[in-house]
């Protein structure tokens, strides 16, 4: 096979079990392949980052945006408490929206 995530079951005659999990992923590889014109290499790989981002294949948010970007952590020095409020503040929401996207 050309993408390795695609491994349905096969019964004892030796065809091939197609779950519904299997029939969701053929179609959005074939989405990748005819929708958005990705090659098969191309396809093989947005398939490995949604593997492992942990995102499901049925995300049709994935298609048209793509994986959310992940910034590098940067250091910070706080002075004061209320700096330190304001850091965790926005720490607890970049993790909320981060949670909205997952959820979504």
């Amino acid at each position: 096979s050309e993408f390795p995530q695609l491994s349905p079951a096969k019964n004892r005659a030796g065809n091939r079990i197609y779950r519904d999990k299997d029939i969701e992923l053929i179609l959005f590889i074939k989405s990748l392949l005819y929708d958005r014109k990705y090659t098969i290499e191309g396809a093989r790989q947005k398939l490995k980052e949604i593997h492992d981002a942990g995102l499901p294949y049925t995300d049709q948010s994935l298609l048209q945006t793509g994986l959310p970007e992940i910034s590098t952590p940067e250091t910070v020095i706080i002075d004061s408490s209320n700096e330190y409020h304001q850091f965790l503040k926005k720490v607890r929401d970049d993790l909320v929206s981060l949670l909205n996207i997952l959820d979504s």
